[in-house]
């Protein structure tokens, strides 16, 4: 490819992603992506899939040391005969050597060190492992636990102090007594690790037993039957209340920590029986200079357009009939706005861009093929929506998970991956003009996800949905934004239970009706929700003159109305709606093919902090409409037994009868 051609390709993928980003800058919800053998499995590789995925996602969990949000690893593993090359990238901007790479590959070296005396004592290997899992981690593990002097978040302790306060007051139970026995115990040690941390220098190894203490602690709670349920339910109903965030922040800090000696313990059960990852060695991967270099734009004088841009998208897809004034108008408030937006991310992609890590280990895999090349890459935070785009396209590896958010500042190697470079633009484009069809057929923008989550492998600590995913997410900091502990699938059940089921979709507009999907011959009841102020008026049962759309509860009441208020009623081929919010409602449209079911009751009702927090503590689900994708659908039993929808800070409970 001459320097010419190479210029022409960045800018065109450059315009391509600022395209993408202008049509919203998180096109897809976090999504969970099945570990199935990538193409051309059949390899005669050593390791299971199961287990290098395991092993990959373990030492990316732990390749996270430091809290500069620049500093993003990505790590695979490679199998060269007997032993096995773990291959380490970060971000970057450009060929300059990393000392932070450097000081991964120290703590990794340490680690592996360790794991090639295998054969001898688990227990004693574990606790050698472990303690040089803390002593690599350590800056991280002290800003995860609040630990350091210079922190400005609330420090956790205080939080398990007044919930330890809480609990002495509940009627004691066995598993009540232990669980306060740990709680004070930990309390203890953060407590007097924070006083001797003041008066030594940052990162002083000998406190690292300490550390290690409070890490045992918080894996004996993660073990404790029914410990969420002690802090989030029972503590959490002790007057006067403790903010359910807080709660939340204890069981979030609590699996965070636990995973470091969870990993420590999968890397010496995945030793002991893989012979080859006791001979792990490990290899930076940094680009030359040849794949960071930047070609000047051969723009004149200004940046193009989003309407030439988006012209020649459609051109090249033969998507002509696409009008980028309505895509502006739904999303901007005016044609400058959205330019301006445009610019900016156009801007950043051609000057200010970096290359990934998980770019940079498929660039250097590609680079050196083999036929046991890696399966699986793993980051230290889920994928971005454009590496997932890659890797999808690229089709040889998998990853566990994408956050779903473009990053304008993305780019890719300048040199290398020539069969698939130049076909990218082209997906690029494909999936401008998916998007852009999306938005006009009603799709919300989606909020900024989390843009990571414990490693799944860690099942004592991952199978729970915390009160502040439920409630009140916090915005992630520059430094961590591991701030929910969330399952690896986060999709929604999509079976009908029999006697019905309902869809939660984007409406495509304030006044559309969606279709009803299918279960059988049951009632089925279709949910929409539509962002925008909710109409002043909604479908009338008879189809004729509209009706007012209502609130939650609605005034009427029926004989099986009970104390949770009372029930609607949608007939045989109607439609009821009733406003939540101000920018949100509920459409239900009933259909059945049975004689016998005349009617179905409903209702919805907006659920308190304290309520959402019980249901939280009982391991219900609740789905964010704002992340649902169109096509996912939500089942429902007519039963009373209901559903948790989530809006914003809002939450509310649809049941069916």
């Amino acid at each position: 490819m001459t320097c010419t051609e190479a210029s022409t390709l960045h800018e065109r993928c450059a315009e391509n992603i600022a395209m993408l980003e202008l049509l919203g800058r998180v096109p897809t919800p976090p999504t969970s992506h099945p570990h199935v053998e990538p193409a051309g499995g059949e390899s005669g590789h050593v390791l299971p899939l199961r287990t290098e995925r395991d092993l990959v996602s373990t030492l990316a969990v732990l390749s996270s040391t430091s809290d500069n949000p620049h500093n993003i690893t990505a790590v695979c593993v490679h199998e060269k005969g007997t032993r096995l090359d773990v291959l380490v990238a970060v971000n970057a901007a450009s060929s300059t050597a990393s000392g932070y790479l450097k000081s991964v590959r120290e703590g990794f070296e340490k680690i592996f060190g360790l794991l090639r005396t295998a054969t001898t004592d688990k227990a004693v290997l574990e606790r050698k492992v472990f303690m040089a899992v803390i002593a690599m981690c350590r800056n991280r593990i002290v800003s995860r636990a609040r630990l350091g002097i210079s922190e400005s978040k609330k420090r956790l302790s205080v939080f398990l102090k007044e919930a330890s306060g809480r609990l002495q007051k509940l009627k004691k139970g066995q598993n009540k007594t232990h669980f306060q026995k740990i709680l004070k115990r930990l309390v203890g040690r953060m407590s007097t690790y924070c006083e001797r941390y003041k008066v030594c220098s940052t990162g002083v190894a000998y406190l690292d037993g300490s550390l290690a203490d409070i890490i045992d602690d918080c894996c004996q709670l993660s073990k404790l039957a029914n410990w969420k349920d002690i802090l989030l339910r029972d503590v959490g109903e002790v007057a006067p209340r403790m903010n359910p965030c807080e709660l939340g922040s204890i069981v979030n800090m609590v699996g965070k920590l636990a995973q470091y000696k969870f990993s420590a313990e999968r890397l010496v059960k995945i030793s002991r029986s893989q012979p080859i990852a006791r001979r792990a060695a490990t290899v930076l991967v940094q680009l030359g200079n040849a794949a960071f270099e930047r070609q000047s734009p051969s723009y004149s004088d200004r940046l193009p357009s989003p309407e030439s841009v988006f012209g020649r998208i459609s051109a090249a897809t033969n998507s002509s009939a696409l009008n980028f004034g309505r895509v502006v108008q739904v999303l901007y408030k005016s044609r400058a706005e959205a330019e301006t937006h445009f610019r900016r991310s156009l801007r950043k992609a051609l000057l200010e861009s970096r290359i990934h890590a998980e770019m940079q280990l498929i660039w250097h895999i590609d680079s050196n093929p083999s036929q046991t090349r890696p399966r699986v890459l793993a980051s230290n935070k889920d994928a971005c929506y454009l590496c997932n785009a890659f890797i999808s396209f690229h089709g040889m590896y998998t990853i566990a998970r994408t956050h779903g958010r473009i990053y304008p500042g993305w780019r890719l190697p300048a040199t290398g991956l020539a069969e698939v470079r130049g076909r990218f633009a082209g997906e690029l484009e494909r999936l401008v003009i998916s998007r852009a069809r999306e938005v006009l057929g009603g799709a919300r923008r989606l909020d900024d996800p989390l843009e990571s989550t414990v490693n799944s492998s860690m099942a004592s600590v991952t199978t729970m949905l915390t009160v502040e995913q439920a409630l009140n997410p916090e915005e992630p900091d520059s430094s961590d934004s591991e701030d929910t502990i969330m399952p690896e699938d986060d999709g929604a059940p999509t079976t009908a239970a029999p006697g019905g089921s309902f869809d939660v979709r984007e409406a495509k507009s304030a006044g559309s009706a969606g279709s009803a999907g299918s279960a059988g011959n049951n009632g089925i009841s279709v949910v929409d929700f539509a962002s925008g102020q909710a109409p002043d008026d909604a479908a009338s049962d008879d189809g004729g003159t509209p009706r007012p759309s209502r609130r939650p509860s609605p005034a009427r009441r029926h004989s099986d109305d009970d104390d949770d208020g009372p029930w609607d009623v949608a007939m045989p081929g109607k439609e009821v709606v009733l406003r939540l919010s101000d920018k949100l409602r509920l459409r239900v449209e009933y259909s059945t093919a049975m004689a016998s079911r005349r009617r179905l009751r409903f209702r919805a009702k907006q659920v308190s902090q304290d309520e959402a927090m019980r249901l939280a503590a009982a391991g219900e689900a609740v789905y964010d409409v704002h992340r649902l994708p169109p096509w996912q659908d939500v089942a429902c039993r007519v039963d009373g037994r209901g559903v948790n929808l989530k809006a914003g800070r809002d939450m509310f409970r649809i049941e069916l009868r």
